[in-house]
This record gives structure tokens, C-alpha cells and sequence, in this order.
């Protein structure tokens, strides 16, 4: 059974889940990944569905969230902390 929460993030996200990555791929190639230098450690707190951190060029890729459902939707390589981001 799925928690509230996951049902927030799958309401919030599904709809829109192919779109949204496909956005996040331009915006981290085009815009981010230039201020990611080639050895870096990214930390993305309250990482939603994880668009930012799969989609983003990093040493070591972290994805924080209070929902564990998000470890699921994460590339190979990405881990995941399972805590409130506050």
C-alpha cells in the first residue's frame, strides 16, 4: 500500500513524468552541467522524482527525500537518503 505521500508525489509527478525529463535532460546539458565541475559531489535535497540528479554529470550523484518511493525512479549510480530534507 502506498503512503500518503506517494500518492502527493505520484499525483503531483505522473502525468507529466516523460515531459518533465525530457526538460530536465536540456536543462542540466544546456544550462547546469556547466558549473558541475568533472569530480564533483551533487546533493540534490528534496529530489522529487529525481529528474535534477539523473539527468545531471557528477563523480557522485545523492538524491535526499522523505519519500521512499524516489530510490525507484533513480538511474544506476544515484544513491538515495531517506530523510526529511528540513
Amino acid at each position: 500500500m502506498r503512503s500518503g505521500l506517494q500518492l502527493t508525489y505520484d499525483n503531483r509527478f505522473a502525468a507529466s513524468a516523460d515531459y518533465r525529463d525530457r526538460v530536465w535532460k536540456v536543462l542540466c546539458r544546456e544550462f547546469f552541467q556547466r558549473y558541475v565541475p568533472e569530480g564533483a559531489r551533487i546533493l540534490d535535497v528534496g529530489a522529487g522524482w529525481g529528474e535534477f540528479i539523473n539527468n545531471i554529470v557528477a563523480a557522485q550523484r545523492i538524491a535526499m527525500d522523505l519519500n521512499p518511493a524516489v530510490a525507484e525512479r533513480l538511474e544506476p549510480g544515484v544513491a538515495f537518503i531517506h530523510q526529511n530534507c528540513a
